[in-house]
């Protein structure tokens, strides 16, 4: 009895010693599969963030060229605008020197009237 007893309990550590190893080699497989877990985590949020960051700058400078569009298109406006009035004032000036130029185009033309008549009256004054 006493070596069935004996037996038992050595065939009792063994499974007990068995149990421990299992259990040993569980937790560390489930610590290594939580490492594995976790190194993963970490490796798509390092990609997340840094695809973050990539939109951010291309947003930035999205929104950098649309400033520099507006303005340039104020500069547009402001430059044609700026050119409509030159034009403007450019054909003003060009009727006040047409109309400058009838007026004095009548004037000579009265003065060639009166001198003509002046002549015509000299020579039939003269002849008569």
């Amino acid at each position: 009895l006493a070596e069935a007893e004996a037996a038992l309990q050595a065939e009792l550590q063994r499974i007990e010693g068995a149990r421990a190893a299992a259990v040993e080699r569980a937790t560390a497989k489930e610590l290594e599969a939580r490492r594995a877990a976790a190194e993963r985590a970490a490796q798509e949020q390092e990609l997340a963030r840094s695809e973050f960051e990539q939109e951010n700058v291309r947003l930035k400078t999205a929104a950098s060229y649309d400033l520099a569009a507006g303005a340039a298109s104020r500069e547009l406006a402001e430059a044609a605008a700026t050119a409509e009035r030159q034009t403007r004032d450019a054909h003003a000036v060009v009727e006040v020197a047409r109309l400058q130029v009838e007026l004095e185009v009548h004037r000579l033309s009265e003065h060639v009237a009166t001198a003509a008549a002046a002549a015509a009256a000299a020579v039939a004054s003269a002849v008569g």
